[in-house]
C-alpha cells in the first residue's frame, strides 16, 4: 500500500509542477477591457478606470492604482483646491510612454499631472484614462461632477 500511494504522490506532484511550468511560460496574449467606477488607495481616490490592456490582466487593475496611489503627493501639489484631472496615459515596457490631461477643473495644474504620471511605473501594457481627485475628497467629487463625461 505504501508503495501505491508513493507512486500516486509522485506522480501528483510531477503533474503539478508540469502545469504550474506550462502556466509560467504560457505568454498571456489576451487583450483585456477594464473598467471601474470608484477606487481607493493610500488616500488616492481615482473615479472612471477605464484601460485597454494587452498585458497585465485583472492583475493589471490593482498594479495601476498601486502605481498611480505613490503619486498621490505630486498629484495633491498640482492644486491649490480640491480638484479633478480626467488624464490619459499609456504605458509600454513598464513605463508611461504618453500622458495628457483631456479635461480638469484646475488648467493650471494640468502639466503638473501629467509629471506626475510620467513618473509611473507598472508592468501592464495599454491605455488608460481615469479622474484623479486631488485635495479634500468630498471637494474634489463634486469638481469631478463639474468635468464633462468623455465622448
Amino acid at each position: 500500500m505504501h508503495t501505491h500511494r508513493g507512486a500516486v504522490r509522485a506522480v501528483l506532484v510531477g503533474l503539478s509542477f508540469v502545469s504550474l511550468s506550462m502556466l509560467a511560460t504560457r505568454p498571456a496574449t489576451a487583450d483585456m477591457t477594464l473598467n471601474l467606477g470608484k477606487l481607493s488607495s493610500n488616500g488616492l481616490e481615482v473615479r472612471s478606470l477605464s484601460c485597454k490592456l494587452q498585458s497585465g490582466g485583472l492583475l493589471g487593475s490593482m498594479l495601476i492604482i498601486a502605481e498611480l496611489a505613490k503619486q498621490k503627493k505630486a498629484f495633491d501639489a498640482c492644486a491649490k483646491t480640491p480638484a479633478a484631472f480626467r488624464a490619459e496615459f499609456i504605458w509600454q515596457q513598464g513605463k508611461p510612454t504618453q500622458a495628457k490631461v483631456l479635461a480638469s477643473t484646475e488648467p493650471k495644474g494640468d502639466a503638473c499631472v501629467v509629471a506626475a504620471l510620467k513618473k509611473t511605473k507598472a508592468a501592464v501594457v495599454g491605455t488608460c484614462t481615469a479622474v484623479l481627485l486631488t485635495g479634500d475628497t468630498a471637494k474634489a467629487e463634486a469638481a469631478a461632477q463639474k468635468l464633462a463625461a468623455p465622448e
